[in-house]
């Protein structure tokens, strides 16, 4: 009798462990479709600052540290080439979390008396990033001034992106 209740005890334990897997299993496919994962959208803010060091040719190299509302403390390396008063550049941003590569223009503006030039552009995502910016995509706006006296830059930033 007490051998019979044994395995009435085991089949049960074997049961209830079987049930649990089920209610604790993902519907079929949801962990390998990649279309069950929807892809969230989030509005960010981030703040910089940093210097250009010119590398001649109109090409400068720009490092800055940064604070983004979403990512936290990271710093940013970007290669700018300008014409005229417009330019363009690359720019990798690495955070704890991940590193990700962006484009950009942007526009100077005239400097003020204090030598302190303000800019204004937009850039996106281009990838590829890794971690939590492996397969991300953003766009933002920006504005900043520049110390022509000194080379420090400041700058803000608003964007959405998508992971």
């Amino acid at each position: 009798m007490l051998h019979t209740r044994r395995k009435a005890i085991r089949v049960a334990a074997v049961a209830a462990v079987a049930a649990a897997g089920l209610l604790a299993s993902p519907p079929a496919g949801a962990l390998g479709d990649s279309a069950s994962f929807k892809a969230r959208s989030t509005e960010w803010t981030q703040s910089g600052t940093g210097v250009t060091i010119d590398q001649g040719n109109g090409t400068y190299l720009t490092v800055a540290a940064v604070k983004n509302s979403v990512d936290g403390d990271g710093a940013v390396v970007a290669k700018l080439a300008l014409n005229g008063s417009s330019g363009t550049d690359t720019a990798t941003r690495y955070q704890a979390n991940g590193m990700q590569k962006f484009e950009e223009t942007f526009t100077l503006g005239q400097a003020d008396a204090n030598g302190m030039i303000p800019y204004n552009g937009s850039g996106k995502c281009t990838g590829p990033g890794t971690g939590a910016h492996k397969n991300e995509k953003c766009s933002y706006t920006f504005t900043g001034t520049l110390n022509s006296a000194t080379q420090v830059v400041n700058f803000n930033i608003e964007g959405t992106s998508t992971r």
